[in-house]
């Protein structure tokens, strides 16, 4: 499963802006993200929608799906419908949650003086905070200014190392989409492991010519 990590803030701390730059950030180093917000009011249920009635008649929950998009409509408690939304989630490096507080996973704190002061002195779990008021030496503090670093702690503490494989023919590099940068990695390392001398390996050259 992939690793998640909650952006937790007080109402207009910047939540929203910091997922959106590491969003397109982490999407440049072609890593895969997944987004999820909480939504802290609840929805009515549409009057005489069919979701509403499938619910009503004591389905667990009611799912619209169509181009492009799903809904869920359920009665169960918030947390219980994160756990199962993460794990649904497959083939992603990183999932980013947008509140939740209170929930099991690791959390970055966005802090910009509200009085209602830092969440991390009150919410367990908080792995550092980003503010331009704030500085304490017991946490990962960094300025707004400090993405890169903050990007650079983040891959350090959630995201494995990006494998590299490159591709030249007669001296031409080749653009591999991701898809095919995936498969001929684990097809090299599969074959090199398996040879005498290459159960360790970490970086292999393979040098083909055609007769």
């Amino acid at each position: 499963m992939a690793q998640v990590l909650c952006i937790i803030g007080w109402s207009n701390s910047g939540k929203t802006t910091l997922i959106e730059a590491l969003v397109k950030a982490l999407r440049e180093e072609g890593r895969r993200v997944v987004v999820i917000k909480h939504h802290h009011h609840p929805q009515a249920l549409p009057e005489g929608k069919d979701t509403t009635r499938f619910l009503l008649a004591g389905a667990k929950r009611a799912i619209l799906l169509g181009s492009g998009t799903y809904q869920v409509f359920s009665e169960e408690e918030d947390e219980r419908l994160l756990e199962e939304v993460i794990r649904s989630q497959e083939g992603v490096d990183l999932i980013l949650v947008e509140g939740f507080k209170s929930s099991k996973y690791p959390k970055i704190e966005v802090y910009n003086g509200s009085p209602e002061g830092p969440l991390y002195e009150k919410v367990k779990g908080v792995v550092a905070v980003v503010s331009d008021v704030l500085e304490d030496p017991q946490i990962a503090c960094f300025k707004t200014g400090e993405f890169e670093a903050l990007l650079r702690f983040i891959r350090e503490k959630f995201l494995s190392p990006q494998e590299e494989l490159e591709l030249w023919v007669n001296g031409v590099k080749l653009h591999l989409n991701r898809f095919v940068k995936e498969l001929y990695h684990r097809l090299i390392g599969t074959l090199v492991r398996s040879l005498k001398g290459g159960e360790e390996g970490k970086e292999a050259l393979i040098k083909w010519k055609t007769r």
